[in-house]
């Protein structure tokens, strides 16, 4: 909160939408993690939810640092990609099952709720 307070003032000619977005894009970016770092948070935030004060408490870290490393991974899960065999099976079943895609994203573990929502659509619709 106070470096957007510091921005507007610096700025003032900046919308306060713009400058959170730079805000947001510049602290994005968590320094010195590792994929081992993001599969230990994935883990844990499936076994806890988003419990980010006993994440941080595993992994011998913030609670922030936490959040920000799942942050960090589910905005890398937004770029399109490729599925795999068993991703795509297992959404198969969630369809037959009637899993929502929240839940069937979770199952999953690799893809965005978005992500399979689009899937589930496609695979519908064929």
């Amino acid at each position: 909160r106070e470096v957007l307070i510091q921005a507007q003032k610096a700025f003032p000619d900046i919308s306060q939408e713009s400058i959170l977005g730079k805000i947001k894009q510049i602290t994005s970016k968590v320094p010195g993690i590792t994929s081992d770092d993001i599969d230990r948070v994935k883990k844990l935030v499936y076994a806890y939810g988003k419990d980010w004060a006993r994440i941080g408490q595993e992994i011998n870290d913030t609670p922030r640092r936490a959040e920000r490393i799942w942050t960090q991974h589910r905005e890398q899960q937004k770029a399109p990609q490729t599925w795999s065999e068993d991703e795509l099976n297992t959404l198969r079943r969630c369809i037959h099952d009637g899993v929502e895609m929240a839940e069937a994203s979770r199952l999953i573990g690799t893809k965005t709720r978005d992500a399979c929502n689009a899937k589930m659509l496609l695979l519908k619709s064929t």
